[in-house]
Formats: C-alpha cells, structure tokens, sequence
C-alpha cells in the first residue's frame, strides 16, 4: 500500500494511481475511502474503460456495506451508460434482481447482458461468461412462469462445453425440477 500511495502523492492527478489507491483501500474494507478514490477517478478520466470499472468497483464498495442496494444499482447503470456493450454490470444488476426476487428485472438485465460481447481491459479482473448470463436468463423466465422456454435454455446450457462444473450441477438439477413441473 505504500508504493501505491507514494504513487497518487508523486502525481494526484493520474486518475489510474486514483484507481489502484481506492483498490487498495477496498482490499482492507475501507470502503468510504475507496468510493471516493474511485469517484475521483471515474469523474475525471476520459478512459471509458476506467471509469466503467470505477464504477463497478464503487457498486462492490456499497454492496459490501450493505443496506445500500439504491447506490449500488445506480452505479452499475452509471457504467451501463458508459460502455453499454460490456456485460458485467448487466450481470452484477441480474444478481441483484434475482437476490431480491425482482424476476422481471433480473429477465431484463440478463437478456440484454447475453449481447454484449465487447471485452474491454478490466485493472482488477472480473469473470462474467455469456454463460452465467445465459443462466440469468433461464432461472428468470422459469421463476415468471416460462417453463418450457426455461427448460429449453437450461438443456442448451448443459450442453455448453464452456459451462463450469459448478454451473453444470445447477444446470442439471433445473432440469429435473422443471421436467417434473411440466
């Protein structure tokens, strides 16, 4: 932490050094301190790629925090406005929706996460596969009633060589639970 920080005090305005500080801070759940790094770094950056993930990282700030689902989904739709073709923060707003059981806006966000396709360069790596997306989708429409379309999304997932294991036990056990509903 303290090269990072020699770092931001040798050049403030290095809006990447603002990032990698306030990243630091959230490491050791010091989040006000981290918001306001990323904050400042997110405002003033013309890197869109940065600002985004800025943007993630301040949602994950307030996740953490808890009791603050209000400043976290709108910092993922203020990087939605960003770079509308990245998927994380679709992905981040579906797992939100389906926490709360907002179904319909967990259909929402995963279906228009499923097209984005645009990979960008991330400091602090995110995995969101078109996959979990996929599965989003899928658990939503059979938690609103849409069995059949479910049950055809959940085979094709099965069938997805890209699927983790861990996905592929959900995937499996859909199944069975969606053919026994029919």
């Amino acid at each position: 932490m303290v090269e990072i920080l020699n770092k931001f005090v040798k050049n403030p305005y290095d809006f990447e050094n603002c990032f990698y500080l306030g990243y630091e801070y959230e490491k050791i759940k010091h989040c006000s301190s981290a918001i306001s790094f990323y904050l400042k770094a997110a405002e003033g950056t013309n890197d869109t790629d940065l600002a985004y993930e800025c943007l993630l990282r301040i949602a994950e700030c307030y996740d953490t925090q808890g009791n603050r689902e209000v400043h976290v989904i709108s910092n993922l739709q203020w990087a939605i406005s960003i770079l509308p073709n990245r998927p994380e923060a679709y992905y981040k707003l579906s797992r939100i929706y389906e926490v709360s059981g907002n179904w319909k806006e967990c259909m929402v966000y995963s279906r228009i996460g499923m097209g984005c396709y645009e990979a960008g360069k991330l400091l602090v790596h995110i995995d969101v596969k078109q996959y979990m997306l996929k599965f989003q989708y899928a658990y939503s429409l059979y938690s609103c009633g849409n069995f059949n379309k479910s049950l055809k999304m959940f085979k094709e997932l099965s069938l997805d060589a890209n699927v983790s294991s861990y996905f592929k036990k959900i995937i499996n056990n859909n199944i069975i639970s969606i053919s026994n509903v029919e």
